[in-house]
């Protein structure tokens, strides 16, 4: 079954969490700042505008990377 883009966004800041930048993350999609920090530590949920930011901007990086 394919996940909801919700499902992929949270599995994989929970995944990669280790390896994120949070803060910098979070100024580069323009988010106050503790948004992602305060999903990760607290599970607080995102509203579905983050998830769309954060989803569009992980294709981006994806479809980059593969162009090249």
């Amino acid at each position: 079954m394919k996940k909801s883009r919700r499902q992929r966004v949270e599995e994989l800041l929970l995944e990669e969490k280790d390896i994120l930048c949070i803060l910098p993350f979070e100024r580069k999609l323009g988010f106050s700042r503790g948004i992602i920090y305060k999903f990760i530590k607290y599970h607080r949920k995102l509203s579905t505008s983050e998830i769309k930011k954060i989803d569009h901007y992980f294709q981006e990086v994806i479809d980059r990377y593969q162009e090249e």
